[in-house]
């Protein structure tokens, strides 16, 4: 199997559909240029992470062990940060240059938590939304500061609840908005 990746104009009509990298499936992608980078797991605990050029083929892309990949965002200055669960159940935030250079792999300092997706203030902090595992699932949200310090988190869950945070976004008036189930 390959993951797919699919374009439309903004009239809604097909532009291009190409395979993105065998035996892997895309989970997130994000914008660079002309180009799409994205994350995806595959066959037997593995990531993919890499960039694809207009017509689909591997400007770079880079393989490791994995037990969950979830989110990617790509940062003002062109580099791409890519939050990949390793096998020791830990969030590594790991960030690419734009050529695909490994310049940075660092657990998050918060572990037990899966990250799912990520939203980039402009003061360059960092915002997460994803799930914490304790005792169940609860929704998770952090905010990172630009040295991978924690500046705050907070969890909550419904009571007797499996809850956890898939989507973050900032409202026009500055307040965070998260959402999941």
């Amino acid at each position: 199997t390959a993951g797919l990746l699919a374009r439309f104009g903004s009239d809604g009509d097909p532009l291009e559909f190409s395979p993105a990298q065998e035996n892997f499936y895309l989970v997130a992608v994000a914008e660079l240029g002309e180009d799409v980078v994205g994350v995806g797991e595959g066959v037997g605990g593995t990531y993919w992470a890499g960039r694809l050029d207009a017509e689909g083929t591997a400007v770079w892309s880079t393989t490791g062990p994995t037990s969950g990949v979830h989110a990617l965002t790509v940062l003002p200055d062109g580099r791409v940060l890519a939050a990949i669960t390793n096998l020791s159940q830990t969030t590594d935030m790991m960030t690419f240059d734009p050529d695909g250079t490994l310049l940075a792999s660092e657990a998050l300092p918060r572990a037990g938590v899966e990250i799912y997706d990520m939203l980039v203030l402009d003061d360059g902090d960092l915002v997460m939304a994803g799930a914490e595992n304790v005792s169940g699932s609860h929704c998770w949200l952090g905010r990172l500061d630009a040295d991978n310090t924690l500046v705050w988190e907070i969890s909550f869950a419904e009571a007797g609840g499996q809850s956890q945070c898939r989507t973050v976004d900032l409202a026009p008036d500055g307040s965070l908005v998260a959402s999941g189930g």
